[in-house]
């Protein structure tokens, strides 16, 4: 799944696990096949 954002080279960080969850590009986008960071994400945007 490709999630798109307005701010290009936006980072998202988990609270719980403190690592990098989502690091979209320079284009503001971000591109995952795991089900997990998807469900998570789709919360947000």
């Amino acid at each position: 799944m490709i999630f798109y954002t307005n701010t290009p080279g936006l980072v998202v960080n988990s609270k719980k696990a403190n690592k990098t969850i989502a690091r979209f590009d320079k284009d503001g986008k971000f591109e995952t096949h795991n089900p997990v960071i998807i469900a998570k994400m789709r919360e947000h945007f």
